[in-house]
Formats: structure tokens, sequence, C-alpha cells
């Protein structure tokens, strides 16, 4: 992707050194796109969700059987954002692994092998094993707003989108009494 000067760059919320692979608890919040109040309304100080709310809520709660080395802890939605503690636990899951994409007959051949869309050359004959990784706090809130998006403009029917905020905010939980934040 080139980069357009004309286009603002985002500053990263993410500390520069660290791993958000590794093992330990780590607290979300994302938040609506223009704040839009999406998932409900508060009445008399009680979140009533909507139908929106509630498949946000299913989603949540459906993350470990996506990413089976974490576990969530406290979780709470509101009218236009949510927060929720992810959990790494590190345990490696039993199965075969990750498998890759097929390669399609219509990818041009070079030398008798075949270019990916992103550029690799994978050979016609050759095995194309792969390796799990350890999903990322990034990775799994992506995945998290990246399905109740699809999931929104799909059930609704619209164009315009459960959107979130590019950037979430989060923090690591190193004990009980202590929050590293990183807005």
């Amino acid at each position: 992707m080139a980069c357009d000067p004309e286009r603002p760059h985002r500053r990263s919320i993410r500390l520069k050194e660290y791993d958000y692979s590794q093992v330990g608890a780590y607290f979300i919040t994302i938040v609506t796109q223009d704040r839009a109040c999406l998932f409900g309304k508060v009445v008399n100080g009680e979140m009533r969700l909507n139908d929106v709310g509630y498949m946000v809520h299913q989603e949540w709660t459906n993350l470990p059987n996506r990413f089976p080395n974490i576990d969530l802890d406290a979780f709470v939605i509101m009218p236009n954002h949510i927060h929720g503690i992810i959990v790494i636990t590190g345990a490696i899951p039993v199965g075969a692994g990750l498998v890759p994409a097929p390669i399609h007959a219509n990818m041009p051949a070079q030398n008798g092998n075949r270019t990916t869309k992103s550029g690799a050359t994978v050979g016609s004959t050759k095995s194309r094993a792969t390796t799990r990784v350890a999903p990322t706090v990034g990775d799994i809130v992506g995945a998290f707003k990246s399905i109740t998006t699809v999931r929104y403009t799909h059930g609704l029917n619209i164009t315009a989108g459960c959107r979130f905020v590019a950037d979430c905010g989060n923090a690591i939980i190193t004990n009980t009494s202590s929050v590293t934040t990183n807005h």
C-alpha cells in the first residue's frame, strides 16, 4: 500500500518493544465510529442492549472459540463502546494447526512457480506447510471488530456499518493493583 502524503498518519498507541502475544491480561476499550450509540441505551441507570448489543455480546463471548489460547474476564457493553479483559493464557491448542490457503490456477506462472498476490513465489509441487503463530491482542481485537462489523452490515442490510475507531485503548494488567495504560 502506497503512502498518501495528503492523509494524516495515525500514531501507534502500542508500546514499541512490547510483545502483545505474550501471556498476560489486557484491558481493552473499543469505541464505535463517531461515538454512535449502536448497542442500546441506559434506562434508569441500567444498560439495555438492543439487537446489535446482543450480537456484540455474542461475538465477544465467542472469542475463545476462535482463539483457544485466550480466556475472557470482566466485560461490559455501553451504548457506544465496550470494555473487556482478554487474558492470553499461552495454552497450546491441540490440533493440526493452520492450513495455508490453496493456490489458485489463475495465478500467473513464473518458471514453473506461481506468484501469490502478496508477491511470494511458491513452487507448484513443493509442500506448503505453515506454523501456528500466537495471535497478538491486536489480532484478537481486529478479528472481533471485523466480525461484528460484517454481521452488523449484513444483518441490517445497510452499508454504513458498525464501525469502530481505528485505535482502541488498551492496558496491560501486570498485577491486581497495577495497570499500565497506553492511549
